[in-house]
């Protein structure tokens, strides 16, 4: 690095020496002096102190010094002086400026204490040119408030002035620590006055105001921190809460830190920070603690026996206040809701429970718009948020979940009682599960069975169920449970074994002809439809599939209460991608076609269906309706033929092949040539073109030659 050398052999020659620079000599300035001197060459370094001289002079419009002239120099142009000097840059600056001025190209009025100010010939005129009038660095600072004050139209806080003096190239030689200082002193003088406190960022708590400027014309009109927000929204809701109170004729209830959250949200321009959990929570915190100066203006409720804290405002006593029903949670009111619906039901409960609960005293209402089912679901749950990929123990469970029946799920708040609780669930279960079997009714429709092996099949079919039954409820009973469920249970069984006994006196009634030529046992297994394979058999003839072009998922919804649905034992999950393993429940196929065919088939089919279902009641075991084939009764054989139709099997459907040809019946032949189509015969077309020439009933052969044009739709309306 070179050194700055000012002797006088230089400053005669006019130039300065170039020997020792790296940089060359660089054309940025001409200058002529009035006898005509050849043009100057100066260095870059020296070309770069000229030009950040009259960029100050211009700026500040007057004289400048050595700092004001260093403000003016970009980083670059510092980086090429630190370079090439070893000096620090005022240093430089002042000896550069020095230089300059033994060649006329900068003038001196003179100095202000310790420091010169300078100025670019040709900038301003030297004979007009006066030392700016000296200031103090507190005036300087009293300047910036007042800068401060009317550029944001308020008081300001010290970082407010910092963020005014940053932009001011006349305030750059003042060190952001040395403003604070003097703002601080002028304030202990008086000389600015302290008109407001602010609680939040980093910019300052006090807001000052010069002493000629009116407070209330320069008090802040919206809050200045997040901090501040979040107060004005407490103030808000509580307003709020007083008015409803007073309308209601009640004290008023305080505010969870989850209404003040959803009102700082609400608030137009609202602070980032408001869309997060964690913030609202530490500002409240903030305005329940005096800082300095700053009284709290909100204090903590606590209640026994809850985690979560309400506020109010400092200065409202507890007794003014309504506790006994506030609620700083969703959880707290729907956990609530719950223990009073048990309280008023005595048993566990269901989402319907809970919500009727909630009709009757709206302070349980959620707050969130999360429907009550997934609330219920959440809070239930023994596990919850994910820590580190694991789920944590919930600290305090409100709501045990106790079981399902059906689609219900039940619901307790007491986690002493929940052996009994899941005792009074598991026994709807059973009792759910029996009056899916109808047996009290089906007994009776028995009565009015045409085919007696069918009537020994649907017998069979109750007393087994009846006895699954009862060795369950024999299992049940063994637990420990309340007496209340206990002797509901012992309830059931009475009436289930009276049920056996009436199904047992049938069968010694109608069995004791035909139990020769039936199977021993009745088979329970019933041939069921996933959704998927059940909607592509009712979406040609169900306009509401068509109309919304309804999916497999949407026809649960739609069929819920008119189709039978047995539980799937190859059920796995309802993620699974087989349907058949994702299904819980399935289809019931023979209730599917008898509902469809009842719904919209033609005469022949809706005949048929009204006349099997009747008969077949929950009996699917096909066995049970071959013997009536052979019967000499055409009112026994038609109605077999009947049942074959929705009761598929490869074995019945050879039987009505045989009807459709053999049988002496006219009527007999026409129904099963319909069921044989309507089952699925491989060889319906080969049969009907056989019938249409050969059989001896015109009918017969007249509905064979109609029957060849048909598809599988045309079965359904014939």
């Amino acid at each position: 690095m070179e050194s700055i050398h000012t002797d006088s052999e230089e400053s005669g020659k006019g130039g300065l020496s170039k020997s020792n620079s790296n940089v060359p000599p660089h054309r940025l300035d001409e200058w002529v002096d009035g006898s005509g001197m050849e043009k100057l060459e100066i260095k870059a370094e020296h070309d770069i102190v000229l030009r950040a001289l009259k960029a100050a002079n211009l700026v500040c419009r007057r004289v400048v010094n050595n700092p004001e002239i260093a403000q003016a120099i970009s980083e670059e142009e510092l980086a090429q002086l630190t370079a090439t000097y070893q000096q620090n840059t005022g240093t430089v600056i002042g000896k550069i400026l020095t230089l300059l001025q033994a060649r006329g190209l900068v003038f001196s009025p003179g100095k202000i204490g310790k420091n010169r100010y300078y100025c670019a010939t040709g900038i301003l005129a030297p004979e007009r040119t006066v030392l700016p009038s000296e200031q103090t660095r507190r005036s300087r600072v009293m300047k910036l408030v007042r800068g401060a004050v009317t550029e944001f139209g308020r008081a300001v806080r010290i970082g407010d002035i910092l963020s005014y003096a940053a932009g001011r190239i006349d305030a750059r030689d003042l060190d952001p620590q040395i403003i604070t200082h003097d703002v601080l002193s002028l304030a202990e003088t008086e000389d600015l006055r302290v008109v407001g406190v602010v609680r939040g960022d980093e910019k300052g708590s006090n807001l000052y105001l010069p002493p000629e400027f009116d407070p209330a014309a320069y008090a802040p009109s919206v809050p200045l921190t997040w901090v501040e927000e979040v107060a004005q929204a407490f103030n808000e809701a509580w307003a709020e809460h007083v008015k409803q109170a007073g309308e209601e004729g009640r004290l008023p209830r305080p505010l969870s830190t989850g209404e003040v959250r959803a009102r700082w949200k609400a608030m137009p321009n609202a602070h980032s920070k408001a869309v997060e959990q964690q913030p609202v929570i530490t500002a409240m915190l903030m305005l329940a603690q005096k800082i300095r100066r700053q009284p709290p203006l909100v204090r903590k409720i606590r209640r026994k026996g809850e985690k979560a804290i309400l506020w109010a405002p400092i200065d409202i006593p507890t007794e003014a206040l309504d506790l006994g029903h506030a609620y700083a949670t969703d959880t707290e009111r729907v956990s609530t809701a719950v223990r009073r619906a048990v309280q008023h039901l005595g048993r566990p409960v269901t989402v319907r429970d809970v919500t009727d609960e909630i009709e009757l005293d709206q302070t349980l209402r959620p707050a969130r718009s999360q429907a009550l089912y997934s609330i219920l679901t959440d809070i239930s749950k023994e596990r919850t948020d994910m820590v580190e990929g694991a789920r944590k123990k919930r600290a305090t469970r409100r709501i045990y979940r106790v079981g399902m029946v059906g689609n219900e799920t039940y619901y307790y708040h007491r986690a002493t009682d929940i052996a009994e609780a899941e005792a009074y669930v598991e026994l709807l279960r059973l009792e759910s599960q029996w009056d899916t079997v109808c047996a009290s009714e089906q007994l009776e429709r028995i009565e009015r069975c045409c085919l007696p092996t069918v009537a020994v099949g649907r017998a069979m079919l109750i007393t087994v169920e009846a006895g699954d039954t009862l060795y369950a409820l024999d299992s049940f009973l063994i637990k420990r449970m309340g007496d209340s469920t206990k002797r509901e249970a012992e309830d059931l069984r009475n009436r289930i074994a009276i049920v056996v006994e009436e199904a047992h006196r049938c069968l010694s009634e109608r069995g004791g002809l035909c139990l020769r030529v039936l199977p021993q046992e009745v088979s329970r297994e019933v041939p069921s439809w996933t959704s998927h394979e059940l909607l592509p058999i009712l979406y040609p003839l169900y306009p509401l599939l068509k109309k919304n072009n309804s999916s497999s998922a949407q026809l649960i919804s739609l069929l819920y209460d008119w189709i039978r649905r047995v539980p799937n034992r190859d059920h796995v999950n309802r993620f699974s991608n087989d349907p058949r393993e994702a299904a819980e429940f399935l289809f019931d196929r023979a209730d599917s076609l008898l509902y469809a065919a009842q719904k919209w088939g033609g005469y022949e089919c809706r005949f048929l269906a009204r006349t099997a279902r009747v008969e077949l009641g929950l009996l699917r075991d096909v066995r049970f309706v071959f013997p009536a084939l052979q019967a000499e009764d055409v009112r026994a054989r038609l109605v077999a033929t009947a049942c074959l139709a929705f009761l598929w099997s490869d074995e019945g459907k050879e039987h009505l092949r045989r009807l459709a040809v053999e049988d002496p019946e006219p009527g007999i032949r026409q129904s099963a040539l319909w069921a044989y189509g309507f089952a699925g015969g491989t060889d319906m077309q080969e049969l009907l073109i056989e019938r249409s020439n050969k059989d001896m009933n015109v009918h017969v052969r007249t509905f064979a030659k109609k029957a060849m044009n048909l598809d599988e739709k045309g079965w359904w309306a014939f």
